[in-house]
């Protein structure tokens, strides 16, 4: 997949009308354990991940803040290790664009 199709899934999230409080499991049917990642994992984290693959840094600090705003009001025991996750992935670009660009 290129940039461009993570974002587009993002933008046919949206379109769809899925509620980003929707655990992608559920969406996609899957039936999973609770010891891993797609137990909990809601359409709003996804769209996190997804912009961060796709380059739109701002949207996916948006989607990061919500991830976290999110997971501070719900006991849920991976959520520190993806929020930390996204916002590795966030200054990891956000430090590299910079670099790039003499900043």
């Amino acid at each position: 997949m290129g940039k461009e199709d993570y974002l587009n899934l993002i933008e046919q999230l949206d379109e769809e009308g899925f509620d980003d409080f929707t655990r992608v499991r559920e969406l996609l049917g899957l039936a999973t354990g609770s010891d891993n990642g797609w137990y909990t994992l809601r359409i709003g984290e996804l769209k996190a991940m997804l912009a961060l693959a796709g380059g739109d840094l701002e949207q996916a600090l948006v989607w990061t803040e919500w991830t976290m705003e999110f997971n501070s009001s719900v006991l849920v025991r991976n959520a520190p290790t993806i929020i930390a996750a996204c916002k590795r992935c966030y200054y990891w670009h956000r430090k590299k664009i910079a670099s790039r660009c003499n900043i």
